[in-house]
């Protein structure tokens, strides 16, 4: 194609366009200024070295006020909030004594009428002193001695006599458990299929066994009776049915109190960390008009033990999670309870601190049904059976005897017209999911309660209820809801169980 003519095409000048050099903060230390204060102007000062000038500095934007709270409540973070009543059932024939949960199950030991090793036979003794749960409950044969039935003065031949369970304990190994009872035997139980059958029997005894205790985390368990007596179950817990009246002997037995003293052991205690081979030990008089009592440190794995210095009769007894101190509760003559704190670290328990705890009404015999230590080792809580529980402050001990926090379940008290009142039985530290402490307690008021040691113990929001029941409170239990326990449990001391979990 023809253009024509040819065109000249010249292209437009293009002038680059200058930018500003670009400005660095000089680092150099020679170019810093000094700075001999660490005011908020200093550190300003500071900050600004490191900006560039030409850039406006953003002012912080205010925080907005929080119109909801920081933290959960106590109760919904110990996983213990909105709790209903599941199931319950009133078969025990007696107190409830004890509650064990483990992987689902329930063990319930309970009293029972004409239940003690010399009574005669009762018409109103029946089973049901020792039960389990999972999901439906069922009466096991329990703790049986054979006596003559009469009528009149006239002999109606022999039949068997349910006996009083007194404790029940899991194996932490296995899922076995052991019974102790007023016919003065301790009997383990083992699961074949859906129930549980008896196995091995553990000793007859002289005098009833009231406290079985399993060493944490093993299968050694001690039985506290008028001796201490160490059982090794590792391969026994196997041991099918037909071998119950097989009885297996103790591994070691250590001697608390002298001959001419007539005690039972009262209390048992494992220690943990330095002092997890030893077990901690406290007698009381059979003669509840006595106030005598021995108490001692046992070395299981040397065989060797140490006297504690305490004269009085054991009430409770306890030990801190670090396994460094030892609280001892007495009962004395006059009305004189006594607290003493000893360092069992050593070969010898050195007494740390000593003091008398608050009267009691004197309408009550004063008596200390539980002793627990917080998991911190900072806290001590005593359950008294005046329906009060007092937390001290296990660090001001030398500076200062008075309690720290006053717990009262002073509610119109539950208990049956007629019998007697037990106050605080238990009394179990628990920690929320951010780490905060609870104490709950279960008293004559029918209530089991939740206390925060954050507010005050006069104020309205402490002592939550987070369940009420038709008597006194004899017993309760605490369960994982992610183990697949039921997180209550509540026995009464009319015989009634009450199961309670969370509406999620």
């Amino acid at each position: 194609m023809d253009h024509g003519g040819e065109t000249d095409y010249q292209a437009e000048p293009f002038e680059p366009v200058e930018t500003p050099p670009q400005r660095h903060p000089d680092m150099s230390k020679s170019h810093w200024p000094p700075i001999t204060t660490d005011s908020k102007k200093a550190l300003y000062e500071r900050i600004n070295l490191y900006r560039p000038h030409n850039i406006r500095s953003v002012l912080p934007r205010r925080r907005q006020v929080i119109c909801r709270p920081t933290s959960l409540p106590l109760d919904f973070g110990v996983h213990l909030s909105r709790l209903k009543l599941r199931a319950s059932f009133k078969e025990a024939p007696g107190s409830i004594n004890k509650i064990e949960q483990k992987a689902g199950w329930t063990i319930i030991a309970s009293a029972c009428v004409g239940g003690n090793f010399d009574d005669v036979y009762d018409e109103y003794n029946r089973p049901g002193s020792l039960m389990t749960w999972n999901n439906e409950f069922q009466i096991l044969p329990g703790h049986q001695t054979t006596v003559e039935k009469t009528r009149g003065g006239v002999g109606l031949g022999h039949v068997a006599k349910q006996n009083t369970v007194n404790d029940v304990k899991f194996n932490p190994l296995s899922s076995s458990f052991v019974s102790s009872g007023t016919d003065h035997t301790v009997q383990v139980w083992n699961l074949q299929g859906q129930c549980y059958r008896k196995g091995v029997k553990l000793g007859q005894y002289q005098s009833t066994p009231y406290d079985i205790v399993f060493k944490p985390g093993t299968s050694t368990l001690a039985i506290g009776e008028r001796k201490l007596f160490i059982f090794r179950l590792e391969e026994e817990t196997s041991i099918s049915a037909g071998s119950s009246l097989h009885s297996l002997p103790p591994a070691a037995a250590f001697e608390l109190s002298p001959p001419d003293i007539d005690s039972n052991v009262g209390a048992i205690v494992w220690g943990s960390g330095p002092t997890e081979r030893c077990l901690f030990a406290s007698s009381e008089p059979i003669d509840t008009n006595e106030f005598v009592g021995c108490h001692r440190i046992f070395d299981v794995g040397r065989g060797t033990s140490a006297i504690i210095d305490a004269k009085e009769a054991g009430d409770a007894l306890c030990i801190d999670p670090f396994g460094k101190n030892l609280f001892l509760a007495t009962r004395g003559s006059i009305g004189r309870n006594i607290l003493r704190r000893y360092d069992v670290r050593t070969s010898t328990a050195n007494k740390t601190a000593e003091f008398d705890l608050d009267q009691f009404p004197s309408n009550t015999e004063g008596e200390i049904n539980d002793s627990t230590c917080s998991p911190d080792g900072i806290y001590l809580a005593l359950a008294r059976n005046d329906n009060h529980v007092h937390v001290y402050d296990c660090r001001m001990f030398r500076s200062t005897r008075n309690v720290l926090y006053d717990y009262s379940h002073d509610a119109p008290s539950h208990v049956a017209p007629g019998y007697h009142s037990y106050g605080v039985v238990k009394a179990q530290w628990v920690t929320s999911m951010s780490g905060r402490l609870g104490l709950v307690s279960g008293g004559a008021d029918g209530c089991v309660r939740l206390w925060d040691p954050l507010r005050a113990a006069e104020s309205k929001k402490n002592g939550i209820i987070l369940a009420e029941v038709n008597s006194d409170v004899a017993h309760f239990s605490l369960g994982d809801h992610f183990k697949g326990e039921h997180q209550l449990i509540v026995g009464d001391c009319r015989g009634e169980v009450s199961i309670f979990d969370r509406v999620w």
